[in-house]
């Protein structure tokens, strides 16, 4: 085919392949707000599947910006059930206001793949941002060489990666079957103190693994919990091949409930390394069940973790 038709087509079958932020007006500049035009890039990507591509820059986000994965039909398309990769390999978000760098929300019907990875997000100087990226409801979703730089100046509560079920009172709701891949939370100085939680898992975020990365900048650096005033918490989680390091009263592993029962059943913390922390794992609960982790094996403490 030819003529303007041809090329037409041409370029939106290129844009269903791989699609910048820029694309949508965007401009990296630090400057300018760039939620609205990203937002707008990742819905046309949602709508079709594919590859968005922030170029180097630094995007700043003055609105929530969210990954729509929840399995809804519109038109002749299925929103959740594209294929994405969302890459920011030079690319830094900074955020303004009390909101995370990305929201992704799903529901339990199939999501296929989402893959975040390549940023750093920025927490350092946004005194009210909520978290990094917060998983809501969503699964099979995979963060992948994903920086965050924290303070102590966040507020109470905040968490780099967190996983929470869209409804706390539905079991059914929750996240499954997540990756933290080779992401890591540091603080910009110790000096200027810690975030709360490196990663908050509540409710069923089950079949969560988080694998080969270095947490050293949160109080708490991963914690399994229930919602507040809820029994379920998450299980058949695999935590391997971590670091933990400082700050010298943090704790890398948190098991925690103050709700019956209390199930944390089939988590397996294997071949982590503790240093410079006050205690590598702890379990504090009350209740009449509390299930142990099923497996603890090959993990390194050195002489100053409890």
């Amino acid at each position: 085919p030819s003529g303007a038709g041809a090329v037409e087509t041409t370029v939106q079958a290129k844009l269903r392949e791989s699609v910048s932020v820029k694309d949508f007006g965007a401009v990296g500049d630090g400057v300018a707000d760039d939620a609205i035009n990203v937002q707008k890039a990742i819905d046309y990507v949602e709508a079709f599947g594919g590859n968005l591509y922030f170029p180097r820059g630094v995007y700043l986000f003055g609105s929530q910006v969210t990954i729509n994965r929840t399995y809804a039909a519109s038109g002749s398309n299925f929103v959740g059930e594209r294929n994405l990769i969302i890459s920011g390999y030079g690319a830094e978000i900074r955020t303004t206001g009390a909101i995370t760098a990305f929201d992704v929300k799903g529901g339990w019907t199939p999501n296929h793949n989402c893959l975040i990875e390549g940023f750093t997000i920025y927490h350092r100087g946004n005194t009210q941002a909520l978290g990094g990226v917060r998983i809501i409801g969503a699964g099979l979703v995979t963060c992948r060489d994903v920086s965050v730089v924290v303070s102590g100046t966040l507020p109470a509560g905040y968490a780099a990666f967190s996983m929470e079920n869209a409804d706390p009172t539905n079991a059914d709701t929750g996240c499954f079957w997540n990756l933290i891949d080779q992401c890591s939370v540091r603080p910009w100085s110790g000096a200027e103190g810690f975030c709360d939680f490196g990663v908050k898992l509540m409710g069923t975020a089950n079949a969560t693994t988080l694998r080969g990365n270095t947490f050293s900048g949160s109080n708490t650096h991963v914690v399994l919990m229930a919602h507040p005033g809820q029994t379920s918490a998450p299980n058949s989680v695999q935590i391997d091949g971590n670091f933990f390091e400082a700050p010298s009263t943090s704790t890398a592993i948190s098991l925690v409930s103050s709700t019956t029962p209390y199930h944390i059943t089939g988590t397996r913390i294997t071949n982590n390394r503790f240093e410079s922390l006050n205690t590598a794992v702890s379990l504090t609960g009350t209740g009449t069940t509390v299930q142990l982790p099923a497996y603890l094996s090959a993990n390194y403490a050195d002489s100053s973790v409890t």
